[in-house]
């Protein structure tokens, strides 16, 4: 037979095959060196499956937060007399806070007139009962409402209430209650007003699920990073500025790496090796992947890298270094 061997290394995201990554050898010498990598090949395919994974779970993360915060400022721009009451509550990167909820609660209330606004989520992420999330009333000395059945019992001494759900997902989250000790006929407007007060909370309520989700998500991908036992930091792409470092590269460099001058490692890696040959393409998803060996002056050792471009956090254009020790061969 031919001394040509393939060795075939399989690319997954959570058990779903998506394809494999083919090495091939044509001669003796090559099929030796062939046999010898074989292991770090599939160790390398792993690698690359489980970071696209998490990177593609942060994408969808950010992509719902960022639709929230759109559907957040439509509502907004759609009532300008409550920009004074939320004046500061979009600023970017900046997660809105329980306390701005109350404070939009009050200035809503004094506007409508209203004796009490109450605003109820479930307890817990899968329960059914709903707990007091926060309330506006017109005199703080009015008896407390703690939960559903003892706010039935205040809507039977008020002479008008509002119920307007609050939806996440097209789905029913909470209730927004909206109570009057007058006796009055709700105008129009005032109707279509408490309508689109609804519509904000469930904006606000949104970034701030969208916000947390994002951060357990950030915690978990920064959790795996941590497991890999190679080399891997995070540069923002165009101060070269270490966004983050693992355990390992920590311990390579001997000290934690993070918010540090990626240069003093690499220099710009685009720049330095575009003409000399390296794997520059669409890999998996659309981030570019960029393989090459090279000796680091601060390792005293040549080093296999792997750069690959992503976006980091919020966002931001960033690339995501592999680094380990070459084998010798």
């Amino acid at each position: 037979g031919t001394p040509g061997r393939f060795a075939a290394a399989p690319i997954s995201i959570q058990d779903k095959l998506l394809g494999f990554w083919v090495l091939a050898s044509y001669t003796e010498e090559e099929t030796k060196r062939l046999s010898a990598i074989y292991e770090e090949q599939w160790d390398v395919a792993s690698t690359i499956s489980e970071l696209v994974y998490n990177h593609e779970l942060l994408y969808a993360e950010r992509e719902n937060l960022r639709i929230a915060n759109k559907r957040l400022e439509d509502a907004l721009s759609r009532e300008r007399v409550l920009k004074i009451a939320l004046n500061g509550m979009l600023r970017k990167n900046r997660e809105p806070e329980k306390s701005e909820i109350d404070d939009f609660m009050r200035q809503t209330g004094e506007y409508l007139k209203l004796s009490a606004i109450y605003f109820f989520v479930p307890k817990g992420f899968d329960s059914k009962e709903l707990t007091l999330y926060a309330t506006w009333k017109k005199e703080p000395e009015q008896k407390a409402v703690n939960d559903e059945s003892q706010l039935l019992y205040e809507l039977e001494q008020s002479e008008a209430a509002i119920l307007h759900p609050i939806l996440l997902s097209d789905e029913m989250f909470g209730k927004l209650f909206f109570v009057s000790e007058e006796n009055r006929v709700w105008e129009q407007q005032e109707l279509m007003f408490s309508r689109t007060i609804a519509h904000i909370i469930q904006g606000i309520v949104e970034v701030i699920i969208g916000e947390s989700k994002l951060r357990r998500t950030n915690n978990q991908l920064i959790e795996t990073y941590n497991n890999f036992n190679v080399g891997i930091f995070i540069r923002d792409a165009l101060s070269g500025k270490v966004l983050f470092s693992n355990a390992k590269m920590n311990e390579m460099i001997g000290r934690d790496f993070t918010g540090g001058d990626s240069r003093m490692i690499l220099t710009d890696l685009h720049d330095r090796f575009d003409g000399l040959g390296g794997i520059r393409k669409p890999f998996i998803t659309k981030e570019k992947i960029t393989n090459w060996r090279r000796y680091i002056q601060c390792f005293d050792a040549i080093m296999d890298i792997t750069e690959m471009q992503i976006e980091w956090l919020h966002g931001e254009p960033a690339s995501l270094i592999i680094l380990r020790k070459a084998n010798d061969l």
